[in-house]
């Protein structure tokens, strides 16, 4: 059986709080950044392109800095924009995109760079800044269905097929100065896998001898984890994050595309991506985020993911970008379970609750996000006083989770991801549509509706791995098969038909690198909440958006509570009436005993035994997540 395919773009749609949050973004930093960071409004795919006497002639300024931000907002902005947006967004995205598309050159390029600076040769950035824009447009024509758009970028591909094979020792060799772009750059075999899986075998050819090159190259240790020696090696990831997992799915990719024609080699891609996967747990946190503040680690020595460490918010939407691909071709032992806990927990943790922006690093366990900790640490709209690269990607992973929550497969489609969504799915010439009526994960019961079903549509429903069984209930005289991963159901489907599932699951221990512990229920990852106050430290011109400091409000209440033996089993889970924002107001909760060593005002020691409440880590921005235990 062929493996599972995403639907196009713009086939699911969120409703519910993800559609709320989507709309509160838009609102927020992902509808502002043009307007206030010159690295995301310089238009430099259109009306900004670089070519001679412009910092592109000096590799050592990293010419290619705006291409990564305005490419990555881009594809985030209007993604949102086609997922809830206005009239007047959706006509300024395809004004941005016709734009770029009427700025491409004779021979079909689109890209940052001029004509006559191309003519040079390799451009480092070329291919990285050019996977960022040609991926927006992919999406924003398949979800508009602009024929126009899309001849576009196919000429914008056929041109990269003549134009790189020739370059790619320019690529991948040695820079005039190490910018780091060359790991990057690797990310051009997604706009070729996208394209090859149409039936393209020159451009699987193109991948393969792009990821060849990559692995041949003389790479620091910054960026080479997924070079094939390092993936099979035991010795644990320790570059930059982002490289790090970005990196991790191309072998998988090229493997995919090769596979009939060259089954050896696609085999050996394929066992040294499984080699890769099997290590990735060891730098994961509790919230499935990967340690990157900016390295994952050092050479030599074991991943260290302590819940102090930062986690950058571009390595967490890559992160799970990767995981579905690792679900999709190779059937990835926990990939859903990791792209879920990432989204529902560390994606949350990051984002500023008012969409005011986000945090580039943060950590599970967190007393302060302020700019003196380093410029990566506190909220901002933009971080350009350190990258302008965290907070456009805080803007790609919503549509990421949306686009994937349903796939199609040979026998209909499967649910992927459980959360307010609507999904339109073609099959044997009829559109089916499959809607999740939930809050989920602020619910337990997710109502799946399927509309327009005809007999022989099967409907494969995943069984998160906190589940010892997917409890269900389904039509009369449905044919419901379970097996380790899931249920499918079949049969003669009604018209409109109501699968109820039951997500309940009991509070569960996950243990950090160090041995403390964080409280868990179903896809949720808990934290103490440490109340903060938050201060503004530069106000950006023509918008109401900040930098902003968080500080603890209470100095003396910031010691981390230790659990008892009893703690886990003792926990009470409280469920109140699901709000219009429950990330800002969130109605689970857990309770428990622990001992508070805050000091008391009319005492010198600790307070003692005492209940402590816990919410999800989505919703605060300072916490204790990992908790120190006491022995019994």
């Amino acid at each position: 059986m062929a493996s599972p395919s995403f639907l196009p773009a713009g086939s699911i749609t969120p409703h519910g709080w993800i559609a709320a949050q989507a709309r509160q973004n838009l609102d927020g930093f992902l509808g502002a950044m043009p307007g206030i960071c010159v690295e995301v409004g310089s238009e430099v795919f259109s009306h900004g392109r670089l070519g001679r006497g412009s910092a592109a002639e000096n590799v050592a300024a990293v010419p290619w800095w705006n291409g990564e931000s305005e490419g990555n907002w881009l594809w985030g902005w209007s993604a949102h924009v086609r997922l809830v947006g206005t009239d007047a967004e959706r006509a300024e995205a395809d004004r941005r995109m016709r734009d770029v598309v009427s700025a491409g050159a004779d021979d079909g390029y689109l890209g940052m760079f001029d004509s006559e600076l191309r003519e040079t040769g390799a451009i480092p950035g070329d291919c990285w800044t050019q996977s960022r824009v040609l991926g927006a447009l992919a999406d924003w024509a398949a979800a508009t269905g602009d024929a126009g758009l899309q001849d576009a970028w196919q000429r914008a591909v056929t041109e990269l097929a003549d134009r790189l094979p020739d370059q790619l020792g320019g690529v991948f060799g040695e820079p005039v100065a190490e910018s780091l772009v060359r790991g990057h750059d690797l990310q051009i075999v997604d706009v070729l896998a996208a394209a090859a899986r149409r039936g393209d075998e020159r451009l699987a050819r193109l991948a393969d001898a792009v990821y060849r090159h990559f692995d041949d190259a003389e790479l620091s240790w910054i960026e080479d984890d997924a070079q094939l020696d390092q993936l099979r090696e035991e010795p644990d990831f320790r570059g930059h994050g982002p490289h790090v997992v970005e990196n991790l799915r191309i072998p998988l990719r090229v493997a995919e595309l090769v596979g009939e024609t060259d089954p050896e080699r696609a085999a050996d891609l394929r066992a040294a991506a499984a080699a890769g996967w099997a290590k990735l747990g060891r730098a994961l946190g509790v919230t499935g985020a990967i340690r990157s503040d900016e390295a994952v680690g050092v050479p030599h020595e074991p991943a260290r993911p302590v819940p102090e460490a930062g986690q950058e918010y571009c390595a967490i939407t890559e992160l799970a970008l990767t995981a579905l691909h690792f679900a999709r071709i190779a059937d990835a032992e926990g990939a859903l379970d990791l792209v879920e806990r990432l989204w529902l927990n560390a994606a949350q943790a990051g984002r500023a609750k008012d969409a005011g922006g986000a945090a580039y690093f943060t950590a599970e366990n967190q007393v302060a996000a302020t700019a003196s900790m380093g410029p990566r640490w506190d909220l901002s709209p933009t971080h350009d006083d350190a990258a302008v690269c965290c907070v456009p990607n805080a803007g790609r992973i919503l549509p990421i989770v949306v686009d994937a929550s349903v796939v199609a497969d040979d026998a209909g489609a499967q649910v992927w991801l459980y959360g307010p969504v609507e999904a339109r799915v073609p099959w044997r010439g009829v559109e089916i549509r499959i809607r999740q009526e939930t809050a989920y994960p602020f619910e337990d019961q997710v109502r799946v509706q399927v509309t327009g079903a005809p007999e022989g549509f099967a409907l494969r429903l995943r069984r998160p791995s906190w589940l010892p069984e997917l409890p269900m209930e389904a039509f009369a005289g449905a044919t419901v098969t379970v097996d380790d991963d899931g249920v499918t159901v079949a049969g003669r489907w009604p018209e409109n038909a109501e699968l109820t599932l039951d997500l309940a699951a009991p509070v569960r221990a996950e243990r950090s690198v160090d041995g403390r512990t964080a409280l868990a229920r179903g896809p949720l990852v808990f934290a103490v909440d440490v109340p903060a106050d938050v201060r503004s430290t530069r106000q950006y011109p023509g918008s109401d958006l900040a930098d902003r400091d968080v500080v603890p409000r209470d100095p003396a209440r910031v010691l981390a509570p230790y659990l008892l033996p009893d703690s886990v089993a003792s926990t009470q889970v409280s469920v109140l009436e699901v709000t219009a924002d429950p990330w800002a107001e969130p109605p689970v909760r857990l309770q428990t005993v622990a001992v508070d060593p805050n000091p008391r005002a009319e005492s010198l020691g600790g307070s003692g035994r005492r209940t402590i409440d816990l919410v999800p880590i989505g919703s605060t921005t300072l916490r204790h997540t990992c908790l120190p235990s006491l022995p019994r």
